[in-house]
Protein backbone atom coordinates (compact mmCIF):
# COMPACT_ATOMS: atom_id res chain seq x y z
CA UNK A 1 0.00 0.00 0.00
CA UNK A 2 1.71 3.12 -1.11
CA UNK A 3 2.27 5.65 1.86
CA UNK A 4 -0.02 8.46 1.67
CA UNK A 5 0.14 11.86 3.92
CA UNK A 6 -3.50 13.19 5.11
CA UNK A 7 -4.05 16.61 3.33
CA UNK A 8 -5.31 18.00 6.77
CA UNK A 9 -1.75 16.75 7.93
CA UNK A 10 -0.54 18.91 5.17
CA UNK A 11 -2.39 21.50 6.28
CA UNK A 12 -1.13 21.79 9.43
CA UNK A 13 2.28 21.83 8.17
CA UNK A 14 1.22 24.63 6.07
CA UNK A 15 -0.28 26.51 9.05
CA UNK A 16 3.47 26.08 10.35
CA UNK A 17 5.45 27.40 7.84
CA UNK A 18 2.62 30.36 6.96
CA UNK A 19 2.85 31.41 10.99
CA UNK A 20 6.26 31.12 10.61
CA UNK A 21 7.00 33.42 7.69
CA UNK A 22 5.11 36.08 9.18
CA UNK A 23 6.71 36.23 12.41
CA UNK A 24 9.21 36.03 10.44
CA UNK A 25 8.57 39.03 8.53
CA UNK A 26 6.58 40.85 12.22
CA UNK A 27 10.40 40.83 13.25
CA UNK A 28 11.68 42.57 10.17
CA UNK A 29 9.84 44.71 7.55
CA UNK A 30 10.40 48.32 8.25
CA UNK A 31 8.19 50.25 9.92
CA UNK A 32 5.37 51.19 7.39
CA UNK A 33 4.44 55.22 7.51
CA UNK A 34 0.99 54.85 8.79
CA UNK A 35 1.33 51.72 11.08
CA UNK A 36 3.66 54.22 13.50
CA UNK A 37 1.04 56.39 13.53
CA UNK A 38 -1.68 53.85 14.56
CA UNK A 39 0.83 52.55 17.19
CA UNK A 40 1.02 56.17 18.75
CA UNK A 41 -2.52 55.50 18.69
CA UNK A 42 -2.55 52.41 20.42
CA UNK A 43 -0.24 53.84 23.32
CA UNK A 44 -2.55 56.61 23.99
CA UNK A 45 -5.44 54.22 24.23
CA UNK A 46 -3.57 51.78 26.39
CA UNK A 47 -2.37 55.06 28.50
CA UNK A 48 -5.96 56.05 29.35
CA UNK A 49 -9.09 53.99 27.77
CA UNK A 50 -11.74 57.05 28.72
CA UNK A 51 -9.82 59.43 27.33
CA UNK A 52 -8.20 58.56 24.09
CA UNK A 53 -10.74 54.88 22.97
CA UNK A 54 -12.48 57.41 20.13
CA UNK A 55 -8.96 59.03 19.09
CA UNK A 56 -8.92 58.00 15.99
CA UNK A 57 -12.71 58.90 15.56
CA UNK A 58 -12.76 62.16 16.63
CA UNK A 59 -10.38 64.10 14.12
CA UNK A 60 -7.55 64.50 16.42
CA UNK A 61 -5.72 61.59 14.53
CA UNK A 62 -4.01 63.79 12.26
CA UNK A 63 -7.98 64.75 11.02
CA UNK A 64 -8.35 61.27 9.44
CA UNK A 65 -11.01 59.07 10.29
CA UNK A 66 -10.11 55.60 10.91
CA UNK A 67 -12.25 53.14 12.53
CA UNK A 68 -11.31 52.29 16.75
CA UNK A 69 -11.37 48.01 16.73
CA UNK A 70 -7.32 47.36 15.64
CA UNK A 71 -6.73 50.39 18.09
CA UNK A 72 -8.40 48.22 20.93
CA UNK A 73 -7.02 45.54 20.00
CA UNK A 74 -3.67 46.64 19.70
CA UNK A 75 -3.46 48.56 23.02
CA UNK A 76 -3.53 45.71 24.67
CA UNK A 77 -0.05 44.10 23.31
CA UNK A 78 1.44 47.65 22.46
CA UNK A 79 3.55 47.92 25.21
CA UNK A 80 4.39 43.82 26.21
CA UNK A 81 7.62 43.82 24.22
CA UNK A 82 10.61 46.13 24.18
CA UNK A 83 9.59 47.25 20.54
CA UNK A 84 6.22 47.96 20.07
CA UNK A 85 5.54 47.21 16.31
CA UNK A 86 5.58 43.61 17.70
CA UNK A 87 2.63 43.87 20.38
CA UNK A 88 0.69 45.55 17.40
CA UNK A 89 1.78 43.22 14.60
CA UNK A 90 0.94 40.38 16.32
CA UNK A 91 -2.52 41.08 15.91
CA UNK A 92 -2.11 41.10 12.25
CA UNK A 93 -0.27 37.58 12.25
CA UNK A 94 -3.30 35.93 14.52
CA UNK A 95 -5.63 37.82 12.01
CA UNK A 96 -3.77 36.34 8.64
CA UNK A 97 -3.93 32.72 10.33
CA UNK A 98 -7.15 32.73 11.67
CA UNK A 99 -8.21 34.21 7.39
CA UNK A 100 -6.17 30.96 6.26
CA UNK A 101 -8.51 28.64 8.48
CA UNK A 102 -11.27 29.63 7.79
CA UNK A 103 -10.53 29.96 4.28
CA UNK A 104 -9.64 26.55 3.86
CA UNK A 105 -12.93 25.15 5.74
CA UNK A 106 -15.15 27.36 3.37
CA UNK A 107 -13.00 25.90 0.17
CA UNK A 108 -13.73 22.54 1.80
CA UNK A 109 -17.04 23.29 2.19
CA UNK A 110 -17.67 24.12 -1.42
CA UNK A 111 -15.18 22.40 -3.12
CA UNK A 112 -12.92 19.55 -1.78
CA UNK A 113 -9.79 19.34 0.46
CA UNK A 114 -7.32 19.41 -2.71
CA UNK A 115 -8.70 22.69 -3.66
CA UNK A 116 -8.74 24.00 -0.21
CA UNK A 117 -4.79 23.28 -0.01
CA UNK A 118 -4.25 24.77 -3.39
CA UNK A 119 -5.79 28.06 -2.03
CA UNK A 120 -4.20 28.04 0.93
CA UNK A 121 -0.95 27.23 -0.60
CA UNK A 122 -1.08 30.32 -2.85
CA UNK A 123 -2.06 32.77 -0.15
CA UNK A 124 0.57 31.25 1.94
CA UNK A 125 3.69 31.88 -0.33
CA UNK A 126 1.46 35.20 -1.69
CA UNK A 127 4.08 38.23 -1.15
CA UNK A 128 0.71 40.53 -0.73
CA UNK A 129 -0.01 38.35 2.18
CA UNK A 130 3.31 38.00 3.93
CA UNK A 131 3.65 41.92 3.83
CA UNK A 132 0.40 42.82 4.97
CA UNK A 133 -0.20 39.87 7.43
CA UNK A 134 3.09 40.78 9.39
CA UNK A 135 2.51 44.82 9.43
CA UNK A 136 0.46 46.28 11.47
CA UNK A 137 -1.77 47.84 8.89
CA UNK A 138 -5.45 46.87 8.77
CA UNK A 139 -5.73 44.70 5.79
CA UNK A 140 -4.85 41.43 7.56
CA UNK A 141 -7.94 41.90 9.84
CA UNK A 142 -10.02 42.78 7.15
CA UNK A 143 -8.64 39.21 4.92
CA UNK A 144 -9.23 37.45 8.42
CA UNK A 145 -12.86 38.40 9.47
CA UNK A 146 -13.52 38.17 5.99
CA UNK A 147 -12.63 34.94 5.86
CA UNK A 148 -14.75 34.01 8.96
CA UNK A 149 -18.03 36.44 7.78
CA UNK A 150 -18.26 34.26 4.39
CA UNK A 151 -17.63 30.95 6.10
CA UNK A 152 -20.51 31.87 8.76
CA UNK A 153 -22.72 33.54 6.39
CA UNK A 154 -22.75 30.29 4.18
CA UNK A 155 -23.01 27.87 6.75
CA UNK A 156 -25.89 29.90 7.99
CA UNK A 157 -27.86 30.05 4.43
CA UNK A 158 -27.31 26.40 3.77
CA UNK A 159 -27.91 24.83 7.24
CA UNK A 160 -29.82 27.56 9.35
CA UNK A 161 -27.38 26.74 12.28
CA UNK A 162 -27.99 30.10 14.78
CA UNK A 163 -24.27 30.12 15.40
CA UNK A 164 -23.13 30.76 12.48
CA UNK A 165 -25.78 33.26 11.84
CA UNK A 166 -24.44 35.14 15.12
CA UNK A 167 -20.86 34.52 14.05
CA UNK A 168 -21.68 36.27 10.18
CA UNK A 169 -23.56 39.11 12.57
CA UNK A 170 -20.33 39.68 14.89
CA UNK A 171 -17.71 39.23 12.11
CA UNK A 172 -19.32 41.75 9.50
CA UNK A 173 -19.77 44.12 12.31
CA UNK A 174 -16.02 43.77 13.55
CA UNK A 175 -15.27 44.03 9.76
CA UNK A 176 -17.23 47.18 9.64
CA UNK A 177 -15.64 48.44 12.86
CA UNK A 178 -12.17 47.81 11.23
CA UNK A 179 -11.95 49.72 8.38
CA UNK A 180 -14.66 51.52 6.73
CA UNK A 181 -13.69 49.68 3.45
CA UNK A 182 -15.03 46.59 5.20
CA UNK A 183 -18.78 47.40 3.89
CA UNK A 184 -17.25 46.24 0.32
CA UNK A 185 -17.22 42.75 1.38
CA UNK A 186 -21.58 43.39 1.73
CA UNK A 187 -21.07 42.96 -2.25
CA UNK A 188 -19.21 39.57 -1.99
CA UNK A 189 -21.67 38.10 0.43
CA UNK A 190 -24.41 39.15 -2.75
CA UNK A 191 -22.42 35.78 -4.41
CA UNK A 192 -22.97 33.58 -1.48
CA UNK A 193 -26.39 32.88 -2.02
CA UNK A 194 -25.54 31.88 -5.63
CA UNK A 195 -23.14 29.52 -4.41
CA UNK A 196 -25.51 27.67 -2.54
CA UNK A 197 -27.76 27.84 -5.27
CA UNK A 198 -25.30 25.73 -8.08
CA UNK A 199 -24.60 23.39 -5.54
CA UNK A 200 -24.22 19.55 -7.20
CA UNK A 201 -26.73 17.83 -4.74
CA UNK A 202 -29.35 20.16 -5.55
CA UNK A 203 -29.11 19.47 -8.96
CA UNK A 204 -32.48 17.51 -8.34
CA UNK A 205 -34.00 19.98 -6.56
CA UNK A 206 -36.98 21.49 -8.64
CA UNK A 207 -35.84 25.15 -10.19
CA UNK A 208 -38.25 27.05 -8.77
CA UNK A 209 -37.55 26.12 -4.70
CA UNK A 210 -34.02 26.16 -5.54
CA UNK A 211 -34.61 30.04 -6.54
CA UNK A 212 -36.48 30.62 -3.60
CA UNK A 213 -34.02 29.30 -1.55
CA UNK A 214 -31.59 31.78 -3.10
CA UNK A 215 -34.12 34.72 -3.12
CA UNK A 216 -34.56 34.36 1.32
CA UNK A 217 -30.83 34.25 0.82
CA UNK A 218 -30.95 37.53 0.33
CA UNK A 219 -33.32 38.55 2.66
CA UNK A 220 -31.22 37.21 5.48
CA UNK A 221 -28.18 38.89 3.91
CA UNK A 222 -30.17 41.73 4.59
CA UNK A 223 -31.36 40.85 8.02
CA UNK A 224 -27.71 40.46 8.95
CA UNK A 225 -26.15 43.32 7.41
CA UNK A 226 -28.50 45.27 9.29
CA UNK A 227 -28.20 44.16 12.48
CA UNK A 228 -24.62 44.66 11.66
CA UNK A 229 -24.72 48.08 11.03
CA UNK A 230 -26.95 48.55 14.00
CA UNK A 231 -23.96 47.28 16.21
CA UNK A 232 -21.63 49.36 14.57
CA UNK A 233 -23.76 52.53 15.24
CA UNK A 234 -24.02 51.38 18.91
CA UNK A 235 -20.19 51.32 19.15
CA UNK A 236 -19.30 54.10 17.36
CA UNK A 237 -21.29 57.29 18.89
CA UNK A 238 -23.43 59.28 16.22
CA UNK A 239 -21.71 62.63 17.68
CA UNK A 240 -18.66 61.33 15.38
CA UNK A 241 -20.90 60.74 11.95
CA UNK A 242 -20.12 64.73 11.13
CA UNK A 243 -16.02 63.83 11.11
CA UNK A 244 -16.47 60.56 9.32
CA UNK A 245 -18.16 61.98 6.69
CA UNK A 246 -15.30 65.42 6.27
CA UNK A 247 -12.74 62.41 6.16
CA UNK A 248 -14.42 61.42 2.95
CA UNK A 249 -13.77 64.46 1.51
CA UNK A 250 -9.94 63.27 1.00
CA UNK A 251 -10.95 62.91 -2.35
CA UNK A 252 -10.21 59.11 -2.32
CA UNK A 253 -13.18 57.92 -3.57
CA UNK A 254 -15.53 59.30 -6.60
CA UNK A 255 -18.88 61.17 -6.01
CA UNK A 256 -22.18 59.87 -7.99
CA UNK A 257 -20.81 63.24 -10.36
CA UNK A 258 -17.93 61.73 -11.24
CA UNK A 259 -18.82 58.26 -11.29
CA UNK A 260 -22.10 59.08 -13.83
CA UNK A 261 -19.41 61.04 -16.18
CA UNK A 262 -18.03 57.79 -16.73
CA UNK A 263 -14.08 58.34 -16.73
CA UNK A 264 -13.66 55.17 -18.73
CA UNK A 265 -10.16 55.49 -19.37
CA UNK A 266 -9.27 56.46 -15.10
CA UNK A 267 -11.34 52.67 -15.13
CA UNK A 268 -9.42 51.12 -17.09
CA UNK A 269 -6.08 52.76 -15.82
CA UNK A 270 -7.53 50.95 -12.42
CA UNK A 271 -8.47 47.49 -13.88
CA UNK A 272 -4.60 47.81 -15.88
CA UNK A 273 -3.20 48.56 -12.41
CA UNK A 274 -4.39 45.36 -11.54
CA UNK A 275 -3.81 42.64 -13.97
CA UNK A 276 -0.52 44.66 -15.27
CA UNK A 277 0.89 45.73 -12.12
CA UNK A 278 -0.35 43.90 -9.17
CA UNK A 279 -0.78 40.17 -10.72
CA UNK A 280 2.59 40.22 -12.08
CA UNK A 281 4.25 41.52 -8.92
CA UNK A 282 2.69 38.61 -7.00
CA UNK A 283 2.59 35.83 -9.11
CA UNK A 284 5.47 36.40 -11.56
CA UNK A 285 5.82 34.83 -15.57
CA UNK A 286 2.92 32.58 -14.20
CA UNK A 287 0.05 35.23 -14.21
CA UNK A 288 -0.42 34.88 -17.67
CA UNK A 289 -1.19 30.47 -17.59
CA UNK A 290 -2.96 31.36 -14.43
CA UNK A 291 -5.19 33.34 -15.70
CA UNK A 292 -5.98 31.52 -19.02
CA UNK A 293 -5.98 28.47 -17.09
CA UNK A 294 -8.93 29.95 -15.55
CA UNK A 295 -10.52 30.65 -18.13
CA UNK A 296 -9.88 27.76 -20.16
CA UNK A 297 -11.58 25.87 -17.02
CA UNK A 298 -14.77 27.51 -17.24
CA UNK A 299 -14.68 26.63 -21.41
CA UNK A 300 -13.61 22.87 -20.20
CA UNK A 301 -16.31 22.43 -17.56
CA UNK A 302 -19.02 23.79 -19.92
CA UNK A 303 -17.92 21.50 -22.85
CA UNK A 304 -17.46 18.89 -19.95
CA UNK A 305 -21.23 19.58 -18.62
CA UNK A 306 -19.24 19.03 -15.49
CA UNK A 307 -21.68 19.38 -12.42
CA UNK A 308 -19.28 22.36 -10.93
CA UNK A 309 -19.45 24.38 -13.95
CA UNK A 310 -21.79 27.45 -12.82
CA UNK A 311 -20.96 27.00 -9.32
CA UNK A 312 -17.09 27.51 -10.33
CA UNK A 313 -18.67 30.84 -12.40
CA UNK A 314 -19.89 31.74 -9.36
CA UNK A 315 -16.42 31.95 -7.99
CA UNK A 316 -15.12 33.40 -10.92
CA UNK A 317 -17.81 36.24 -10.64
CA UNK A 318 -16.52 36.82 -6.87
CA UNK A 319 -13.04 37.11 -8.17
CA UNK A 320 -14.18 39.86 -10.74
CA UNK A 321 -16.73 41.66 -8.14
CA UNK A 322 -13.42 41.43 -5.54
CA UNK A 323 -11.66 44.09 -7.65
CA UNK A 324 -14.14 45.34 -10.23
CA UNK A 325 -16.06 47.65 -8.18
CA UNK A 326 -13.16 48.24 -6.21
CA UNK A 327 -11.98 50.13 -9.68
CA UNK A 328 -14.67 51.96 -10.42
CA UNK A 329 -15.56 53.73 -7.44
CA UNK A 330 -11.61 54.34 -5.75
CA UNK A 331 -9.14 57.20 -7.14
CA UNK A 332 -6.42 55.51 -5.96
CA UNK A 333 -4.32 52.52 -6.78
CA UNK A 334 -2.59 51.91 -3.64
CA UNK A 335 -1.26 48.24 -3.38
CA UNK A 336 -2.87 47.62 -0.33
CA UNK A 337 -6.74 48.50 -1.56
CA UNK A 338 -6.65 45.54 -4.24
CA UNK A 339 -5.79 42.57 -1.62
CA UNK A 340 -9.33 41.25 -2.00
CA UNK A 341 -9.07 40.96 -5.73
CA UNK A 342 -6.06 38.55 -5.20
CA UNK A 343 -7.28 36.61 -2.15
CA UNK A 344 -10.54 35.84 -4.93
CA UNK A 345 -8.00 35.06 -7.03
CA UNK A 346 -6.00 32.06 -5.19
CA UNK A 347 -9.87 30.08 -4.82
CA UNK A 348 -10.66 29.62 -8.73
CA UNK A 349 -7.17 29.20 -9.57
CA UNK A 350 -7.07 26.30 -7.12
CA UNK A 351 -9.76 24.93 -8.38
CA UNK A 352 -8.92 25.29 -11.48
CA UNK A 353 -5.62 23.27 -11.19
CA UNK A 354 -7.81 20.38 -8.92
CA UNK A 355 -9.63 20.24 -12.46
CA UNK A 356 -6.65 20.01 -14.94
CA UNK A 357 -5.04 17.81 -12.90
CA UNK A 358 -8.15 15.40 -13.07
CA UNK A 359 -7.34 15.06 -16.41
CA UNK A 360 -3.85 13.39 -15.54
CA UNK A 361 -2.53 9.90 -13.82
CA UNK A 362 -2.49 10.54 -10.14
CA UNK A 363 1.58 10.23 -10.25
CA UNK A 364 1.95 12.70 -12.72
CA UNK A 365 -0.59 15.05 -10.93
CA UNK A 366 1.64 14.83 -7.83
CA UNK A 367 4.40 15.20 -9.44
CA UNK A 368 3.32 18.17 -10.82
CA UNK A 369 1.61 19.57 -7.72
CA UNK A 370 5.24 19.17 -6.38
CA UNK A 371 7.28 21.14 -8.41
CA UNK A 372 5.14 24.09 -8.74
CA UNK A 373 4.94 24.22 -5.03
CA UNK A 374 8.94 23.75 -5.49
CA UNK A 375 9.57 26.09 -7.55
CA UNK A 376 6.72 28.67 -6.04
CA UNK A 377 8.54 28.20 -2.42
CA UNK A 378 11.88 28.55 -4.06
CA UNK A 379 10.93 31.64 -5.61
CA UNK A 380 9.43 33.65 -3.27
CA UNK A 381 12.19 32.39 -0.52
CA UNK A 382 14.88 34.54 -3.00
CA UNK A 383 12.10 37.27 -3.50
CA UNK A 384 10.44 37.77 -0.38
CA UNK A 385 11.85 35.59 2.26
CA UNK A 386 16.20 36.77 1.84
CA UNK A 387 14.71 40.39 0.91
CA UNK A 388 12.83 40.85 4.29
CA UNK A 389 15.73 39.42 6.40
CA UNK A 390 18.37 41.45 4.58
CA UNK A 391 17.19 44.81 3.26
CA UNK A 392 13.68 44.71 5.32
CA UNK A 393 11.36 44.91 1.87
CA UNK A 394 10.14 43.03 -0.46
CA UNK A 395 9.47 44.43 -4.06
CA UNK A 396 5.56 44.70 -3.30
CA UNK A 397 6.51 46.56 -0.24
CA UNK A 398 8.48 49.15 -1.99
CA UNK A 399 5.84 49.55 -4.38
CA UNK A 400 3.39 50.14 -1.39
CA UNK A 401 6.20 52.15 0.51
CA UNK A 402 8.55 53.67 -2.31
CA UNK A 403 11.98 55.09 -1.35
CA UNK A 404 10.39 58.34 -1.20
CA UNK A 405 9.92 60.35 1.97
CA UNK A 406 8.87 58.39 5.44
CA UNK A 407 9.00 54.57 3.24
CA UNK A 408 10.72 53.83 6.92
CA UNK A 409 13.92 52.43 5.83
CA UNK A 410 16.94 53.23 8.43
CA UNK A 411 14.01 54.05 11.34
CA UNK A 412 15.34 50.46 13.22
CA UNK A 413 19.16 51.65 13.04
CA UNK A 414 18.77 55.24 13.69
CA UNK A 415 16.46 53.47 16.82
CA UNK A 416 19.62 52.00 17.96
CA UNK A 417 21.92 55.22 17.14
CA UNK A 418 19.56 57.22 19.56
CA UNK A 419 20.06 54.61 22.20
CA UNK A 420 23.49 55.19 22.60
CA UNK A 421 23.53 59.34 23.29
CA UNK A 422 24.07 60.95 25.86
CA UNK A 423 20.86 62.84 27.52
CA UNK A 424 19.74 65.94 25.87
CA UNK A 425 16.63 67.22 23.53
CA UNK A 426 15.95 65.63 20.08
CA UNK A 427 14.44 67.94 18.36
CA UNK A 428 12.55 66.40 14.97
CA UNK A 429 10.08 67.19 12.13
CA UNK A 430 6.13 67.83 12.81
CA UNK A 431 5.52 65.61 10.08
CA UNK A 432 3.34 62.73 10.59
CA UNK A 433 4.99 58.91 10.42
CA UNK A 434 8.56 58.45 9.78
CA UNK A 435 10.63 59.33 11.20
CA UNK A 436 9.25 61.75 13.71
CA UNK A 437 5.95 59.48 15.22
CA UNK A 438 8.60 56.41 14.61
CA UNK A 439 11.49 58.09 16.87
CA UNK A 440 8.47 58.89 19.71
CA UNK A 441 6.77 55.44 19.44
CA UNK A 442 9.94 53.96 19.99
CA UNK A 443 11.00 56.52 23.12
CA UNK A 444 11.69 53.72 25.50
CA UNK A 445 14.53 53.08 24.07
CA UNK A 446 16.01 56.36 24.86
CA UNK A 447 14.05 57.94 28.09
CA UNK A 448 17.10 60.29 28.94
CA UNK A 449 16.24 62.10 25.68
CA UNK A 450 13.68 64.59 26.14
CA UNK A 451 11.75 64.84 21.99
CA UNK A 452 10.85 68.12 20.72
CA UNK A 453 9.12 69.23 17.59
CA UNK A 454 10.52 71.88 15.31
CA UNK A 455 8.58 73.88 12.45
CA UNK A 456 9.66 74.51 8.72
CA UNK A 457 10.26 78.22 10.19
CA UNK A 458 12.40 77.05 13.28
CA UNK A 459 14.26 75.80 10.58
CA UNK A 460 14.84 78.21 8.07
CA UNK A 461 16.12 81.40 10.77
CA UNK A 462 17.54 78.40 12.82
CA UNK A 463 17.35 80.49 15.87
CA UNK A 464 15.82 78.48 18.05
CA UNK A 465 18.35 75.98 18.09
CA UNK A 466 21.19 78.33 18.39
CA UNK A 467 19.49 79.85 21.31
CA UNK A 468 18.71 76.59 23.09
CA UNK A 469 21.98 75.34 22.78
CA UNK A 470 24.05 78.37 24.21
CA UNK A 471 21.80 78.95 26.88
CA UNK A 472 21.05 75.26 28.20
CA UNK A 473 24.46 73.99 27.56
CA UNK A 474 22.80 70.70 27.06
CA UNK A 475 23.15 68.14 24.31
CA UNK A 476 20.79 68.93 21.35
CA UNK A 477 20.34 66.66 18.52
CA UNK A 478 18.72 66.62 14.93
CA UNK A 479 16.68 63.80 13.33
CA UNK A 480 15.32 64.23 9.96
CA UNK A 481 14.31 63.01 6.38
CA UNK A 482 16.09 65.34 4.09
CA UNK A 483 13.74 64.62 1.19
CA UNK A 484 11.20 66.01 3.56
CA UNK A 485 10.48 69.92 3.95
CA UNK A 486 12.62 71.86 1.62
CA UNK A 487 15.35 69.69 0.67
CA UNK A 488 17.59 73.12 0.00
CA UNK A 489 17.16 74.02 3.19
CA UNK A 490 17.75 71.08 5.06
CA UNK A 491 20.87 70.43 2.50
CA UNK A 492 22.18 74.03 4.25
CA UNK A 493 21.54 72.58 7.62
CA UNK A 494 23.47 69.77 7.30
CA UNK A 495 25.93 71.20 5.93
CA UNK A 496 26.19 74.28 8.80
CA UNK A 497 29.05 73.08 10.98
CA UNK A 498 27.78 74.36 14.44
CA UNK A 499 24.33 72.58 13.69
CA UNK A 500 25.46 69.60 12.46
CA UNK A 501 28.80 69.72 14.32
CA UNK A 502 28.53 65.65 13.88
CA UNK A 503 26.38 63.68 11.44
CA UNK A 504 25.26 60.14 11.52
CA UNK A 505 23.81 59.29 8.14
CA UNK A 506 21.69 56.55 7.64
CA UNK A 507 21.46 55.52 4.05
CA UNK A 508 17.86 53.68 3.03
CA UNK A 509 19.17 50.47 0.56
CA UNK A 510 17.41 47.83 -0.76
CA UNK A 511 19.31 45.05 -2.85
CA UNK A 512 22.63 47.17 -2.39
CA UNK A 513 20.85 50.09 -4.07
CA UNK A 514 20.81 53.40 -2.05
CA UNK A 515 18.49 55.92 -2.16
CA UNK A 516 19.99 59.21 -1.39
CA UNK A 517 16.70 61.16 -1.72
CA UNK A 518 15.48 59.59 0.76
CA UNK A 519 17.90 59.41 3.78
CA UNK A 520 17.25 59.52 7.57
CA UNK A 521 20.16 61.81 9.26
CA UNK A 522 21.04 62.49 12.84
CA UNK A 523 23.16 65.05 13.77
CA UNK A 524 24.21 66.84 16.75
CA UNK A 525 24.72 70.41 17.78
CA UNK A 526 27.62 71.96 18.41
CA UNK A 527 28.81 72.55 21.98
CA UNK A 528 28.26 76.49 22.87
Amino acid sequence: MPFRIPLQILFVGLLVAYLASRLTGALYFVPHNDEVIYTEVAMLIEENWEQHKYHSVNGDMYYDYKEPLPFWLTSLTVKLFPNPLIGMRLWSVACGLLGLIFTYWLVVRIWNPQAALLACLGIGLSEYFLYFDSIALHEAYLYGLGAVFLYGLYDFLETRHWFSGVLAILSFTAMLTTKTSGQMWAVLALWIPLAILTQPYLATTPLTKRWMRCLLGYVWILAIMALAEGLHRLIIPSEFDSVKEASYQLGLVRTSSELLAFPWSEWWASIQFYGLRLLPLELGWFAVPALLLMGFTALGMGWQRHSGFWQYLVWLGLFLASFGPLSLVAKSTTIRYFGMGLYFFYIPLAVALVWAGSWFPKKVRFAGVMVIAILGIGWKAWNSGTDVVRWGQTPLALKEMPPAPGNGAGIFELVQKLSQLDSGDLYVDTQWGNPATAIKVFHAYYPDLTIREFTQAQMISLSVQTQEGRRTNRNIYLALDTALGNPVQRAALLKDPFFCSQKYEFPKQYRGETFPQSQLVLCQVGNP
